[in-house]
């Protein structure tokens, strides 16, 4: 029996757009963690018993990965969490803004043409929500997929995040002092610019997430 192929939309901020690996990108993006909806349940209330923002919730029994593909199971009463990305093998395709000027039609982000003489929309431009997949120029691959909680990133997996490293001043001998990069600080200030510092989907709340793992999908 043929495994059929899934094919999921994908949104990134347009910063990350050129940075993913297809022709107009450069490829320093090959991950990308997504929410887990809904969050287990035991997290879930263990947050909300906490009165203490920078209270880390405990470890979730999980056995991964479950024996029907991209699902978590947990030792507790919850239901399996399947990750709505799909696996590897699978495909993404990522959404785009559009645009109509006087019929020429193209992509917000770099104003590449696109071939659309049937723009059916009453606005000029287009949210990338709404883009139709046929309009899809981005494709990607699923390599992986894991279920962790967002401070387990490592700062080898925040780098391939796409994320501008934070820099910290370090003393370094007779030279002086040593500007030294860490991504995973510019990751957490780039997941706190998203999802805020306080709530049950902070870092600091340290929610599961989806790590997703990506390359070009190749004709």
């Amino acid at each position: 029996m043929m495994s059929t192929v899934k094919e999921t939309p994908i949104l990134f901020k347009p910063e990350f757009i050129r940075m993913l690996p297809w022709s107009g990108g450069d490829g320093t993006k090959g991950q990308t963690r997504r929410l887990m909806k809904p969050q287990p349940k035991a997290c879930v209330e263990s947050f909300k018993k906490s009165m203490c923002p920078r209270h880390h919730l405990p470890q979730l029994p999980i056995r991964w990965p479950g024996p029907h593909g991209n699902i978590i199971e947990t030792t507790t009463n919850d239901m399996p969490v399947k990750c709505p990305y799909g696996g590897p093998g699978d495909l993404l395709y990522v959404k785009e803004g559009l645009y109509n000027d006087f019929g020429a039609v193209g992509y917000q982000h770099d104003n590449a043409t696109l071939p659309m003489s049937n723009w059916c929309w009453e606005q000029n431009t287009l949210s990338p929500i709404c883009m139709p997949t046929g309009a899809a120029r981005i494709w990607l691959k699923i390599v992986s997929v894991r279920a962790e909680r967002i401070q387990d990133i490592s700062e080898g997996d925040a780098m391939v995040e796409g994320v501008s490293g934070h820099f910290d001043v370090v003393e370094s001998g007779p030279h002086g002092a040593t500007a030294v990069s860490d991504y995973r600080t510019g990751f957490k200030h780039m997941w706190t610019e998203i999802y805020g510092a306080t709530g049950p989907e902070s870092w600091d709340a340290n929610p599961w997430v989806w790590a997703i793992s990506f390359k070009e999908a190749r004709p």
